[in-house]
């Protein structure tokens, strides 16, 4: 028998929209509904989360979020700027 998960909510797709809405129900103010478990499935492993809008070249740049702060990560406009760079480099060859 394969593993078996509990959440509060189960959501199907770890595509932009699956992150932002797991991202939405951890960031609310209400702790009813931050505190819930969140359970994302996906088709693919963990390397390419974020679906297809991760090789869309969409623009999609955050840096110094709050999930970032609670997280001790350090970003800043500089840093994520460097870091798009270095992606669009690794496809362009």
């Amino acid at each position: 028998m394969g593993k078996r998960y509990q959440s509060d909510v189960t959501i199907v797709g770890g595509g932009i929209a699956g992150i932002v809405t797991a991202l939405s129900i951890l960031d609310s103010p209400n702790p009813s509904i931050h505190s819930k478990k969140i359970l994302l499935l996906d088709r693919d492993g963990p390397s390419k989360l974020g679906g297809l809008a991760k090789i869309s070249f969409a623009g999609i740049t955050m840096f110094d979020s709050p999930v970032q702060r609670r997280s001790g990560i350090k970003d800043n406009q500089e840093q994520a700027f460097a870091d798009w760079l270095s992606i669009c480099l690794i496809f362009m060859q």
